[in-house]
């Protein structure tokens, strides 16, 4: 039984590498014409995740402090993209809309778009 699972094991196995050979070949004979392919693939082999580094805020003080801690880092960020971006109201097409009622258009209507 032992032997049975060892050499299926070993069939899936070099099966596998087959396939994985195959992939990486036709990645690398694509990269000139999709470089995408292939920095997709680099990238998925890197799984290491960078930390955020040691930020230095000024504070309303004009203090200046540096922030190790990631909660800390977290509401830096958070308060800084709070007075970056800004809620627009969002547009109602339905309010905004009016229904046409003459159906008679005429040429001078439209303008040649150039």
């Amino acid at each position: 039984m032992e032997a049975q699972y060892k050499n299926l094991r070993n069939q899936v196995r070099k099966e596998s590498r087959k396939i994985n050979e195959i992939i990486q070949s036709d990645i690398a004979k694509s990269c000139k014409e999709n470089p995408k392919k292939f920095w997709q693939f680099v990238n998925s082999k890197n799984k290491t995740a960078k930390p955020v580094g040691n930020l230095t805020i000024t504070d309303s003080a004009g203090t200046k402090r540096v922030i190790e801690n990631d909660l800390e880092k977290a509401e830096a960020f958070s308060e800084y993209f709070e007075k970056v971006f800004t809620n627009e109201p969002v547009f109602d097409l339905n309010q905004q809309m009016t229904p046409v009622t003459d159906k008679k258009w005429k040429k001078s209507h439209f303008q040649k778009v150039i």
